[in-house]
């Protein structure tokens, strides 16, 4: 997305975040309305994604009627290769 896989982005209350984008993302669900306010990636509009094993925030689903219609923006540090999360 804009040219890249990878962006830092803040929010407005000031936290960073190294996201991901992904076309796909099996295990994340979105929740909630989507909302167009203050997102990363103009056009598109977001909701929170989290992980359908445990319910962490893993993102943000975006949808849009541009190309791509839906991607997902995964916070890098929330995501895991195995089959649980170690805290």
């Amino acid at each position: 997305m804009n040219g890249d896989h990878e962006h830092v982005v803040f929010n407005p209350a000031g936290l960073v975040f190294r996201i991901l984008c992904f076309k796909e993302a099996p295990g994340a669900v979105a929740e909630g309305a989507a909302s167009g306010e203050f997102t990363w990636f103009n056009g598109w509009d977001w909701r929170i994604a989290r992980c359908c094993g445990c319910a962490l925030h893993l993102g943000w689903r975006y949808e849009s009627s541009k190309d791509p219609p839906i991607f997902f923006g995964l916070i890098q540090s929330a995501l895991v290769t195995g089959p649980e999360r170690q805290e």
